[in-house]
């Protein structure tokens, strides 16, 4: 069979509108020595801690009021995906950075 009559059309599909500033954001990542965290806007976070694969927790940080980027090295972690979690006032955040 062939087909000789086929007509494409553009994707429709729905915008979100979730902004960086409602969620942590990371970069460099993957990275290889160092990443900056950047925290949400208009929430209050009292703690950051990082974890690996084994939920064993490789990083933990208190975090102050007015602080909104933290940096953070990794020269010391082996290679591999870690979990980035943030909390404080019935808010928890979470990404993942990758070590290679």
């Amino acid at each position: 069979m062939f087909l000789d009559n086929i007509i494409v059309s553009q994707t429709v599909g729905l915008e979100e509108n979730i902004t960086e500033k409602d969620e942590l954001a990371v970069y460099p990542n993957p990275t290889k020595g160092a990443f900056t965290i950047v925290l949400p806007e208009n929430t209050v976070l009292h703690e950051l801690y990082i974890t690996d694969y084994t939920s064993k927790t490789v990083y933990r940080q208190n975090i102050s009021a007015n602080q909104k980027t933290l940096m953070i090295s990794t020269e010391k972690w082996a290679p591999g995906v870690y979990i980035i979690r943030a909390s404080g006032n019935n808010n928890i955040f979470a990404k993942k950075v990758v070590k290679y």
